[in-house]
């Protein structure tokens, strides 16, 4: 098998033309895959059918008093909303944050919970630094119980603004940094057979955002990776003791060059309310929270018009032509 340093350094060589099927292989084929319809319709009816029951057995809200969480861009903005939520719930908490004095300027908030806290500099897209990040969160206050991926960059520019530096940036903090936190910080969890993995995604990952393509491709994928970590392990009987929340906010208010450019028809969500909404999903165990809880519907709803009906509504009831309108075409917010 080739790995994926030899593409196009080692001679490239067909698979074998695919062999037809008889009839008879074709017809058994069929069979099997009603069986297994039938299968899974017997079991959905038994589910249903002890739903009643199971509910007085099912699992409560989960305590998260003196667990251990780390919020990566979490000095302001939304990471620092959670961080100070989080902290009122009992958490410990750990700031991984670019911003170092702003991580300064939130630990001193987070004084009055009276909980362990402590800030770590980093720049969370260097997978050698989240090693480095690991090694210190667990010699200074023990093993990750819930980690929030949060930081982020959002330009506000086409993919034909800026430069290839300027895009790599953005997937490197959104997209990459996400994948050496979820494998520097995962596997204990698996073996702790404990553990709580938070993304917070976009509305943009529901409804694509024009004039910020490559910021709502990152939340696009991130939104892949925690489906597909989630599944992967569910097929792996890891899932037990492991939850996965993915949130997928509003615009929301943080910081002010960034508020002062946009021309919103509705207004946006307080990073707060956002906080509060994504800690209430943690501990009832949320697979998707979606922030204000009405676009999850509204959105789903507006995938299935047909696409003229889609622009109408995005031109004159989103007025999403006129949000457009922005001093900067490039503008950077964490």
């Amino acid at each position: 098998m080739l790995n994926v340093h030899s593409a196009g350094k080692v001679p490239y060589q067909e698979a074998f033309p695919l062999k037809s099927k008889t009839h008879y292989e074709k017809i058994q084929l069929i069979v099997l895959v009603i069986f297994d319809i039938v299968k899974v319709i017997l079991i959905v009816l038994v589910k249903i059918f002890v739903l009643p029951i199971s509910v007085w057995f099912r699992r409560g809200p989960k305590s998260i008093s003196g667990k251990n969480a780390l919020i990566t861009g979490g000095a302001n903005g939304i990471g620092k909303a959670i961080a100070l939520e989080l902290a009122q719930c009992g958490c410990n908490i750990i700031i991984a944050d670019i911003d170092k004095a702003a991580s300064e300027r939130t630990l001193e908030l987070l004084q009055k919970f009276n909980v362990k806290s402590l800030s770590y500099s980093i720049d969370v897209s260097d997978s050698e630094k989240v090693e480095d990040l690991k090694e210190y969160v667990e010699k200074s206050i023990g093993s990750v119980d819930i980690l929030v991926n949060n930081a982020g960059l959002m330009p506000l520019a086409s993919l034909r603004e800026g430069n290839s530096i300027d895009i790599k940036r953005i997937v490197d903090v959104n997209l990459n940094s996400n994948f050496w936190t979820i494998r520097t910080f995962l596997p204990r969890m698996l073996k702790r057979k404990t553990g709580h993995i938070v993304q917070i995604a976009s509305m943009s990952a529901l409804h694509p955002i024009p004039g910020a393509i490559v910021y709502t491709a990152t939340k696009y994928a991130v939104t892949g990776l925690m489906l597909g970590l989630e599944e992967e392990l569910r097929q792996e009987n890891h899932e037990n003791g492991i939850d996965f929340t993915t949130v997928y906010p509003y615009f929301v208010s943080t910081r002010l060059d960034l508020m002062n450019i946009l021309n919103l028809r509705f207004p946006a969500i307080s990073a707060q309310v956002t906080a509060k909404e994504t800690v209430k999903g943690i501990i009832n165990r949320k697979r998707r929270v979606v922030i204000p809880y009405c676009d999850a519907f509204l959105s789903g709803f507006f995938r299935n018009l047909p696409y003229y009906v889609q622009c109408l509504v995005r031109d004159f009831i989103l007025r999403e032509p006129e949000s457009r309108i922005i001093k900067d075409p490039f503008v950077y917010v964490s």
